[in-house]
């Protein structure tokens, strides 16, 4: 069980699946996924969701099974103006460094 000490929220996760890398509000670097040439972007995490194996979304759109971040992109890149959030695997995420927040 882990336990949000701010608003004392407690979450309770199965035993086979494996903990979050990431946590809610954590700035994170990933790549475009929707992108042909991909290309970091820096962001907030909103939301985290575990995608199962029986789940739709891995059985009829090839996602992973595995932790799925609701990421709040930065900046104004046009492919995002009218909805900069996306849902990225837990694969296709950096931690933010000082060093790339910098870039």
């Amino acid at each position: 069980m882990s336990e949000n000490r701010q608003n004392r929220q407690c979450v309770s996760i199965p035993a086979d699946w494996s903990l979050p890398k990431f946590a809610l509000a954590q700035r994170v670097q990933t790549s475009n996924p929707l992108s042909d040439t991909p290309y970091l972007q820096t962001g907030k995490i909103l939301g985290i969701q575990y995608l199962n194996t029986d789940c739709f979304w891995v059985t009829h759109y090839a996602q992973r099974k595995g932790w799925h971040y609701a990421i709040h992109l930065d900046g104004d890149d046009p492919l995002y103006r009218f909805n900069p959030v996306i849902s990225v695997s837990e694969l296709n995420i950096n931690e933010l460094t000082k060093a790339s927040a910098l870039r």
